[in-house]
């Protein structure tokens, strides 16, 4: 390609060179300067350093929000200067950093997400700063735990320390995950982790985790004594041994509790005895009593036993049997799971087990003793026997044990089993899952950070008729089968929604629930003709009328258009994949987004940081992942992603610094070429036609008037003399023109050929012929063109032209003449504006 310039632009550049290098020349020696400088620049950082950050938020405290801390710098003043304003300043950039153990700033760059202690940094990157950085502290604390109650404030001793439940609300805070805990005595300042066990006023203090890290809350409880005149004998529960086995030395549990067992022993009259029932007496052992976990204690010597322990029952149950007995249901071995379904008149029945033991050899029934049962639901609660109409799975505990004399105890037995109990499999009924609106068969959503909205469901018999809400429950479990509440389902991953009725199962009743990752695939400005989710899509659509910039493309890359040095919001889109129902894809407004909430965003330009987009020159902003968003929640894919910020152009695709730049905008102000007709486009390096170029030749005279007989026909059409023009085709007139004030000249058929391309040396022929037309032409000496290695490139026929127009500066200033190269608009444009950089004030004739 040929650079054209001409001889004035080479004398401008010349003149300014002189100017640069008289003003440096004046003032001080260069080494003493630079010395002044640097001494300056090192006081000025040290200034900026020690300077004052003002924050945005001035109690500089967050509450833990799960995302990035929302504050930041907004002045710095540094040490005897004045206050800098931040916002749109890109000589600074504001990022945080952690604080170390001592509270002072690192280098740890972070997004200040969990609770902490932290700095903004602002960090001057240019200016008389550049180097320095300021700091200003702020906190981010958990949520408060100011709320949290006690779901039970006072306890009875168990001996096996308190369980505590924390509520804030509605909500069980979960230990280890919600917080820490640690045990003081009421009015005591030390505090243990190890829950109390004895009777007595205590506080907890819980120290908030995760989402309550940093806040801290102290709970006061009792654990009241236990009156020891409100035990009976069947507090005392203690599991049978068998032949030959001792007696226990104290109970199993006393009210269930393994802890105050301990607390008791057991004396025996006859503890020697063969197989039998005792009845021993509960003492208290001399340590509880002076413990003061008991009411009611006494030093009555009559209430003691030969052995000194003080007795609180007596008649406690112990049995010592003879026989392991063997439990069978119906007849058969007692399986570890039953099974019955009342839609099939099975029944379960307590009357239905049957004990038997083997004497010597011989098997006999377990008569004169009763069954006893202990049933706990599927949420750990003891209740009474199940019927078939309460259908659901228990754990059972059944026992038997010969109670029939003290004198002998021939049989014992303990056994556990699971217990199911259904109404049979629902034939016929239907579920209808509603998510989002629409009945589905799989609930999925895209993560978001936000628990899942809960399904809703109706369950239609085998007759259509809808099933009670009430008796239609959901049961949520993890990809493990851990069950979880509807609430807990937040992270991306798979799980399961069950429907039972009455507990039921049915065909078709698992629903999967799918929280599929966040991918980010793409990322960019906004444009017309995208297409969103978002409702407030007309809104965003007004980038293209100016809100932001306009905007133009070429190639796929947009350009944002110069907006005098103010700043220009970008409407930013990112896309997850998502497509419509024609299969486009659909791009969704980034700010206020998940997306925005867990991606870090770094725009440079020209590959400096920097802050806003403000300045002209070419724009990358690069995406990436915080350290506050799960990996298996989020993923971006998007590559960075580019645009340009350009002053008003008159062409979108010439460039400031390209070569052509200013004559191409030359010759357009002139009036001498124009670009696509219908777009902001030149086509620099596109090829011209000849009759393009008569065009030009034209519009350079000024586009006379020759609307007269001499050029056009009774009908309307130019008379150009070729045979070849359309007298109506838009460049008819100019080679009309041309053609009669001998311009362009035509070939030896007849024809002009306007749709064929110009090489360089018939654009020099025709400029030549031009210049003879305006009187401007003077022959140069073919000798001219012996200084381009490649003169043999210009026909015979052209060399006169061709040295005229190198030595007028017209062509030729890139070294090559290329005369039988096609020439290319821009250079076209440069040759004109070269030969006639200003238009004539009066058409040429």
């Amino acid at each position: 390609m040929t650079a054209c310039v001409n001889k004035k632009s080479k004398r401008v550049a010349a003149v300014v060179t002189a100017s640069l290098v008289g003003a440096l020349s004046i003032g001080a020696p260069a080494v003493a300067l630079a010395a002044n400088v640097n001494l300056l620049a090192e006081g000025a950082v040290e200034a900026f350093n020690q300077g004052k950050v003002v924050l945005n938020d001035t109690d500089a405290t967050l509450e833990y929000t799960g995302k990035k801390a929302e504050i930041t710098a907004t002045s710095v003043t540094p040490v005897s200067a004045g206050e800098i304003k931040l916002a749109g300043n890109d000589d600074y950039r504001v990022y945080f950093v952690k604080a170390d153990e001592k509270g002072s700033p690192t280098t740890t760059r972070t997004d200040a997400v969990e609770p902490g202690s932290y700095f903004v940094c602002v960090e001057a990157k240019g200016g008389d700063y550049k180097g320095g950085k300021a700091y200003a502290g702020f906190t981010v604390t958990g949520k408060s735990l100011s709320s949290a109650t006690l779901k039970e404030d006072s306890v009875s001793y168990d001996g096996e320390g308190v369980d505590l439940t924390f509520m804030l609300g509605t909500k069980k805070l979960k230990a280890g995950e919600d917080f820490t805990v640690t045990y003081g005595a009421k009015n005591s300042a030390a505090t243990s982790e190890t829950a109390p066990t004895n009777a007595g006023s205590y506080y907890a203090k819980i120290s908030g985790k995760g989402v309550y890290a940093g806040s801290t809350k102290n709970l006061e409880f009792t654990i009241a004594q236990v009156d020891v005149k409100s035990l009976k004998a069947d507090d005392f529960f203690t599991a049978t041994v068998f032949a030959g086995e001792n007696l226990p030395a104290g109970p199993t549990t006393v009210k269930g509790s393994e802890g105050m067992a301990k607390d008791f022993t057991f004396f025996y009259d006859d503890p020697t005895a063969d197989c039998r029932t005792f009845t021993p007496n509960a003492c208290l052992t001399d340590a509880a009593k002076k413990s003061g976990n008991y009411t009611n204690v006494t030093d009555d010597e009559n209430d003691k036993t030969p052995s000194g322990d003080w007795k609180v029952v007596t008649g406690a149950k112990v049995y010592r049997a003879a026989n392991k007995a063997t439990i069978n249901y119906n007849g058969a071995a007692l399986p570890e799971e039953m099974t019955f379904d009342s839609s099939k008149n099975e029944a379960y029945n307590e009357a239905n087990f049957f004990a038997f033991y083997t004497d010597k050899g011989e098997k006999k029934p377990c008569t004169g003793a009763d069954f006893e049962f202990t049933y706990v639901n599927e949420d750990g609660e003891v209740v009474s026997t199940p019927t078939m109409k309460n259908p659901g799975v228990y754990t059972v505990t059944v026992s038997i044990v010969d109670k029939a004399s003290a004198a002998s105890c021939a049989f014992g037995a303990t056994q556990t089993f699971t217990l199911k109990i259904t109404n049979g499999s629902l034939q016929g009924y239907k579920l209808y899952v509603t998510y989002d609106n629409k009945v589905v068969t799989e609930v999925s959503k895209t993560w978001d950070g936000k628990q899942l909205a809960e399904p809703s469901v109706v369950v239609k018999d085998a007759y259509g008729f809808e099933v009670s809400s009430s008796d239609v429950s959901k049961v949520f479990t993890d990809a493990k089968g851990n069950k979880v509440d509807a609430s807990d389902i937040v992270a991306a991953g798979d799980y399961t929604m069950t429907v039972k009725v009455k507990g039921q199962d049915f065909d078709g009743n698992t629903v999967p629930v799918k929280v599929a990752k966040l991918n980010v695939s793409g990322f960019r400005i906004v444009k017309e003709g995208d297409k969103y989710l978002e409702k407030d899509a007309s809104e965003l659509t007004e980038v293209v009328k100016g809100k932001a910039g306009a905007l133009s493309g070429i190639n796929g890359h947009y350009s944002l258009k110069y907006n005098d040095g103010k700043a220009i919001d970008p409407i930013y889109v990112y896309s997850d994949g998502t497509r419509d129902d024609e299969g486009d894809l659909v791009w969704k407004q980034f700010k206020g987004s998940i997306a925005e909430d867990y991606l870090n965003q770094s725009l440079a330009l020209n590959g400096e940081e920097v802050s806003s987009v403000k300045k002209r020159g070419s724009y990358t902003m690069t995406l990436a992942l915080s350290e506050a968003v799960d990996a298996k929640n989020m993923e971006l894919t998007a590559p960075a992603y580019s645009f340009d910020v350009d002053k008003a152009e008159k062409f979108s695709d010439v460039k400031e610094g390209a070569w052509y730049y200013e004559v191409v905008n030359k010759a357009a102000d002139n009036g001498y070429i124009n670009g696509y007709a219908g777009t902001t486009l030149f086509g620099p390096e596109a090829q011209i036609k000849r009759g393009d170029v008569a065009c030009v030749l034209f519009n350079m005279a000024g586009a006379p008037d020759i609307d007269n007989d001499n050029f056009v026909d009774e009908d309307g059409n130019f008379l150009t003399g070729f045979s070849d023009v359309n007298g109506h085709a838009y460049y008819a007139q100019a080679i009309a023109w041309a053609k009669q004030a001998g311009v362009v000249n035509g070939y030896g058929d007849g024809t002009f050929k306007p749709e064929a391309m110009v090489t360089r040396e018939e654009f020099a022929c025709m400029l030549a012929n031009y210049a003879k037309l305006t009187g401007n032409y003077e022959a140069a000496d073919p000798k001219v063109l012996d200084g381009f290695a490649d003169k043999g490139s210009v026909s015979d026929w052209a060399v006169d032209s061709v040295a005229w127009a190198v030595e007028g500066e017209i062509m030729g200033n890139g070294g090559s003449l290329d005369g039988t190269g096609v020439i290319t608009r821009a250079q076209v444009a440069a040759m004109a504006v070269n030969y006639q950089p200003a238009k004539l004030e009066k058409p040429t004739k």
